[in-house]
């Protein structure tokens, strides 16, 4: 009997051509290009015998971040490179995967917090793709 949990693997990134936001699988392209792959139900009826389309959206090759299998103190999804505070907000935070794991690292300082721990106070406030004069 498997008892390990499910996670959802997941990747957001912002389309090239709307700059809106996409979440779905990802694809890179043996010439580079990164594609986010979506699941878009059929609501149109364009397609009688199927429930929902597949698209896929190129995107920004540096905003493209992984979903870190859990949520924000508001139900919010985090995924790689958000920023985020703990309950503080003049302390932010960049979410961060490094080799042995999950981090959350202060961008003032450069320290670091046991992001499982404290996902529950977290609140995402932005992201580094749309938000940069946050690191600053």
């Amino acid at each position: 009997m498997n008892t390990t949990p499910e996670r959802e693997i997941l990747f957001k990134g912002k389309r090239k051509d709307t700059g809106e936001w996409v979440e779905g699988g990802i694809f890179k392209k043996p010439d580079g290009r990164i594609f986010i792959i979506c699941d878009i139900w059929n609501n149109d009826e364009v397609c009688d015998y199927c429930e929902y389309i597949v698209e896929s959206y190129e995107v920004a090759p540096e905003s493209v971040g992984q979903y870190v299998g859990l949520e924000d103190k508001n139900g919010k999804k985090i995924f790689e490179k958000d920023i985020f505070n703990n309950g503080d907000p003049k302390i932010l935070y960049v979410v961060e995967w490094i080799d042995c794991g999950l981090r959350g690292r202060q961008i003032k300082n450069k320290s670091y917090i046991g992001f499982w721990h404290w996902h529950d106070n977290i609140e995402i406030i932005g992201n580094l793709t749309d938000n940069p004069e946050l690191m600053k």
